[in-house]
Parts: structure tokens; C-alpha cells; sequence
């Protein structure tokens, strides 16, 4: 929309304005047809703004973008003036009428009607509390090796730790509604989709139950906030962000570089996101240990029942900005690694808090990630030697990341108590997935399990593969209104990779 709005200022300005000269007026009128032509045509896939610059460049796009300048050029040579004007203005006349039809078509569902269709059939009675933690970006294939390094693993008695533990999703904004709602994406409107995981899912559910909501979380922007919390703590808050400036830095990026032709896109990305992203997201993930520290003080308040608290860390999440002992430092090059063994840290600080307030025992505690990491030197497993050729192709067309990175990224990590458990840290082969956060909780709370998943803990559950949707990561690339296709299959340890379909989506 933004594009389409600084092409129609162009073309608007040309259409009327009689006292410009013939060279400049033609000029104008090119530059605002090949923005708008170039932008709808060629729409480059490129991954969330988080200070990576990840960005999809095709050569086919490339030279298809050189080819449509040339023959705006041309055409724009040939066309007399008064042509060029008058085509201006019926090409802003049909762009304005076009983007209020848009405008129109883009809707919130309404958040009523979606938590009143998920309503529970009983009152829940739970002796203890849930504690939802998610470090974003943790690779479960990291897990092991960090406690052993630490020397920490009695620090996670009672704990479960699933070594074959896979994402639905490769990117954040798809992973959130895979979790929270425990369904997968099945077609049509992928915002809706989106929201439900806002409005509805499990969380509704608790809270029509009954229980107190809390959540410490990077903002109230994206997918992990849910309005009707009672307890709402955010990073960006307390990092004294302003999410107005940031919402509208986001925006003069976003258009910047779809502005930019496709050869610089990445350069232009790289150094906006220097001048716009770079500072607030550093500012955004060092609130993340502020945030657990709100965490440790409001938990030595917090009832013993009745409470579900969701906690979301940019941690260990590029950029890399902590040392192993959580310092922020700004001389010293950290790594993923680096960033891992601070996250492992602070599980130990939240699970310690947790213990004094003596809310550790009876309580429900899943700590998990969104996704792996793509860059990790771990091996993912056979199912990454086992990659079909659709499945290559699906990633190719599909994602921002290479077939490796994607393979790492599906590997997230998921860590659980059930309450009453005890004993020595245990390593389970069972393979599960996020989507199976939801049904845990519906199990240990004796719900209705209205998700595709089951729960983490029962081994009398019939086996279901993974499913895995390719196209997350180019989100943020896609504009709202349009429509584009996700590529979906699925994995098993038994019988391998599943055939690749097509989920058509409007964003």
C-alpha cells in the first residue's frame, strides 16, 4: 500500500500540473509507472526486519525488472506529452479506486465472535499454575551440550527434554498461531489465522476458565499478545521504545526497499536497517533480561493457582549482543553460542524465582522456542539427509533460507514439568511437535483437546507425522490483500518425508 500510495503521489502530481515542462513531467510519469509496475510484478521474498538484511534475490527477477525499464523507457520516449498526461491521470483514477477496494477488504475478525467460538465445557480446577516460556530462536539441538558445558543439569530436576522436537512454521509470526492454537494453517485468510492465535486458542480458553493472565512479552504488536490479559509487561516498554517511531522507522524501510531495484535491494536493506532497525532492536532484545527481572518481582506475589504466565525473550535471537554471562556488550563479537549459554542462564534465574515462590511443585512448565537456528553447526538429524526433491523445491521457491538453514530452523527446542514431577532431568526420542504445546495443556487440565496435536506426554496416543509449511519466512515481503501459496508436507521418523501440497492463502 505504501508503494502504491508514493506512485500515485508521482502520477498525481504529473496528471495535473501544467506548468511543469514536457521532459520533467514524462520523467515523473516513468519513474511512478515502473514503481508501481515494478513492485506488483516483482515482489522480491525477503525475512522479517530483525537486523539479518535476509534477503531472496532471483536473476530471472532481475532481468525481468531491467527488461520492464527498458520498455517503460521506450514507450515513455515515443508517447507525445499530452498522451503521457492524460494516461497519467486515468492510471491515478483506477490506483485510487483500486486501493480503496483493498482498504475495504482488509478486516480484523472480530475478537468476540472468536473467543465465543471456543467456548469450554466445564470449569477447570488446577491445583497449580502454567508457565509458558519461550526463548526465541533456541535451537533444541544446542540443549544438551550447553547444560553439560554449564555443568547445570541439576538445575532442571523434574524436568523432560525432547530431542526430537520439530516446528510447524519457520518464522515467528507463523509459529505463534501454530502454538497457541495447535492447528495448522488450512487455507483462505492467513490474517485471520493469524488473529485467532490473538484472540483465541488455549489462552481463551483459560481465561473463560477462570484463570489470570499474565504476559511478559517483546510488545503488543505481533501474534504473542492477547488482549484480554490481566498483566501485560513489554520489552518496549520498559527499553523506553516509542512503538509509534518504530512502527512508522519499519514503514520508510519496508518501502525504501521495495522502492530499490532488485541488483541493490540487500545493499539498501543492510544500511537502512543501520540507521532505522539496528539501535531500537538492540535496545529491544537487552530489555529481554529487564523483562525477566519483572518476571523474579511479580513472581514472589503470584498465587499458587489459577495463573497461566507467557513469557516470550528475543534470546538467543541475533542481533548478538550478550556475552555467555548475559552482559550487553558492544566491543566484543559474541555468538550464537554466546547468546545460548546466557539463555540457559536464565532459565535457571526463572526456575529458581519460580521454586522460592514456591509455585515450582504443582505447577505446568513448558519451555520452548519458536524455531531453531539456522546457522548452528549441529546436525539435524536424518530427516535432513532424507529431503525429496519436491521438498528442495518447496524451500527453493518458498523460503529465504537455504535447504540447510531450513532444516536447523524446524528444529526448535521443547522442555517440560508436569506438575508433581521429580527426579533427574530425562531425555525423551519421542518425536513431537509445537503444535502439540496446545493439546498439553488441554491434557494436563483435563480440557477437551480441540487441536490437531497431543499431548507431549502420552505415549498411548496414536502417531501423527509432523506437519511442516514452507513460507514463513517471506512474510513479511508479502503485501496484505494479496494472495500466495503455501507449500506444505509433513515428516515421520518411520516412514520419512510426506508428498508436498499446495495451501492457497490470501495475506
Amino acid at each position: 500500500m505504501a508503494i502504491a500510495i508514493i506512485g500515485w503521489i508521482i502520477l498525481f502530481i504529473t496528471s495535473i500540473c501544467g506548468q511543469l515542462s514536457n521532459r520533467y513531467i514524462k520523467f515523473m510519469l516513468t519513474i511512478g509507472v515502473f514503481i508501481l509496475l515494478s513492485d506488483a510484478l516483482f515482489t522480491t521474498q525477503w525475512g522479517p526486519i530483525d537486523g539479518n538484511s535476509q534477503i531472496k534475490i532471483s536473476k530471472t527477477e532481475t532481468i525481468g525488472q531491467a527488461c520492464l525499464a527498458t520498455a517503460i523507457v521506450l514507450i515513455s520516449y515515443f508517447t507525445p506529452i499530452l498522451s503521457s498526461k492524460n494516461y497519467g491521470f486515468l492510471l491515478t483514477c483506477a490506483i485510487t479506486a483500486t486501493s480503496c477496494i483493498q482498504l475495504a477488504s482488509i478486516h480484523a475478525p472480530h475478537a468476540e465472535s472468536i473467543i465465543n467460538s471456543d467456548k469450554s465445557i466445564h470449569q477447570v480446577k488446577f491445583k497449580g499454575n502454567i508457565y509458558e516460556i519461550v526463548f526465541d530462536g533456541f535451537s533444541g539441538l544446542e540443549f544438551s551440550k550447553t547444560i553439560r558445558n554449564l555443568n547445570i543439569k541439576n538445575e532442571f530436576s523434574g524436568f523432560t527434554f525432547f530431542e526430537n522436537s520439530y516446528a510447524n512454521e519457520t518464522g515467528t509470526d507463523a509459529s505463534l498461531p501454530s502454538f497457541f492454537q495447535g492447528v495448522g494453517f488450512r487455507g483462505g485468510n492467513y490474517y485471520e489465522y493469524q488473529e485467532k492465535a490473538r484472540y483465541g486458542g488455549f489462552r481463551s480458553r483459560l481465561r473463560e476458565n477462570g484463570f489470570n493472565i499474565s504476559l511478559y512479552i517483546p510488545d503488543k504488536a505481533r501474534y504473542w499478545s492477547f488482549p484480554s490479559a490481566q498483566h501485560v509487561v513489554t520489552s518496549m516498554e520498559l527499553a523506553g521504545i516509542n512503538p509509534r517511531i518504530q512502527h512508522l522507522q519499519t514503514l520508510l524501510l519496508v518501502s525504501a526497499v521495495r522502492l530499490t531495484p532488485i541488483p541493490i535491494k540487500r545493499w539498501t536493506r543492510r544500511k537502512l536497517e543501520a540507521i532505522f532497525v539496528n539501535s531500537s532492536y538492540h535496545k529491544y532484545k537487552s530489555a529481554s533480561i529487564p523483562l525477566i527481572d519483572q518476571f523474579i518481582k511479580d513472581e514472589k506475589n503470584r498465587n499458587r493457582a489459577g495463573n497461566y504466565i507467557y513469557m516470550h525473550l528475543i534470546l538467543p535471537h541475533p542481533p548478538f549482543l550478550l556475552n555467555s554471562q548475559c552482559a550487553v556488550t558492544q566491543e566484543v563479537a559474541t555468538s550464537y553460542d554466546d547468546q545460548t549459554k546466557c539463555a540457559t542462564l536464565q532459565m535457571v534465574r526463572i526456575l529458581q524465582a519460580i521454586a522460592e515462590a514456591k509455585n515450582f511443585d504443582n505447577s505446568l512448565i513448558l519451555i520452548h522456542s519458536d524455531h531453531g537456528f539456522d546457522s548452528v553447526n549441529s546436525d539435524p538429524g536424518p530427516f535432513a539427509k532424507e529431503v525429496p526433491i519436491d521438498v528442495e523445491n518447496a524451500i527453493t521457491t518458498n523460503e529465504t533460507f537455504d535447504t540447510p538453514g531450513v532444516m536447523r530452523r524446524l528444529r526448535p527446542l521443547i522442555l517440560s514439568k508436569r506438575p508433581a514431577q521429580s527426579g533427574e532431568i530425562q531425555t525423551s526420542p519421542k518425536q513431537v511437535q509445537l503444535l502439540d504445546i496446545s493439546a498439553t495443556i488441554y491434557s494436563e487440565l483435563n480440557m477437551s483437546n480441540s487441536s490437531d496435536g497431543d499431548s507431549i506426554f502420552c505415549d498411548s496416543c496414536p502417531y501423527k507425522p509432523v506437519e511442516i509449511y514452507f513460507g514463513a519466512s517471506r512474510l513479511s515481503s508479502i503485501p496484505h490483500g494479496k494472495k500466495f501459496l503455501f507449500l506444505k508436507s509433513s515428516y515421520s521418523q518411520s516412514t520419512g518425508w510426506g508428498p508436498v501440497t499446495k495451501v492457497e492463502a490470501i495475506r
